[in-house]
């Protein structure tokens, strides 16, 4: 049934464009074709309308310092998991914050800690969300390492997304 509509329609639609451009064709030719109307252009040259505006963007972005200072403390391998639940998106698992736990203390042991990040390039990617370059450096790091780390605001808040989250505990963990 529904095919047969959908069929109907197309013809129905087919039969106005085609008449339509056999008007528009008759009336350059200027010979009207008989029992049907001439259609004139009430226009030319007339501007197409647009794409409406988009509203400014009303999502205030974070500063370097900001983001920095959740870095920070999330790195930070004194402080319990506990502790960083609302700096990471969603907060943090039970099992998930043992394990960040975990990774810290063994990348304090090593050597690999305390870390220094430099956040540059905040861009906006989604209405409530920021893109930015993070760079990482530490005692056993090379040369510094460039994340691109994802920041959402929730409630007001700046928090690192989970999946960022995760990228920063393996390049601490080294892995």
């Amino acid at each position: 049934m529904k095919s047969m509509k959908s069929i109907a329609i197309s013809a129905a639609a087919l039969a106005v464009v085609g008449g339509g451009a056999t008007g528009l064709a008759s009336s350059a030719s200027g010979i009207a074709p008989a029992g049907l109307p001439q259609v004139q252009l009430a226009s030319v040259g007339a501007p197409l309308p647009q794409d409406p505006q988009q509203p400014a963007s009303t999502l205030s972005l974070p500063t370097p310092d900001q983001l920095t200072g959740i870095l920070n403390n999330l790195s930070n391998p004194g402080v319990s998991y506990r502790t960083k639940d609302g700096l990471v998106e969603g907060g943090i698992g039970s099992g998930e914050g043992h394990e960040m736990d975990h990774e810290l203390r063994v990348a304090y042991r090593n050597g690999q800690l305390p870390l220094s990040f430099v956040v540059s390039n905040i861009q906006q990617n989604g209405p409530t969300t920021v893109m930015s370059d993070v760079a990482v450096s530490g005692p056993k790091l090379s040369a510094p390492v460039t994340k691109p780390l994802m920041f959402v605001n929730q409630n007001g808040n700046w928090v690192l997304s989970s999946p960022s989250a995760t990228m920063l505990v393996q390049a601490v963990a080294g892995n």
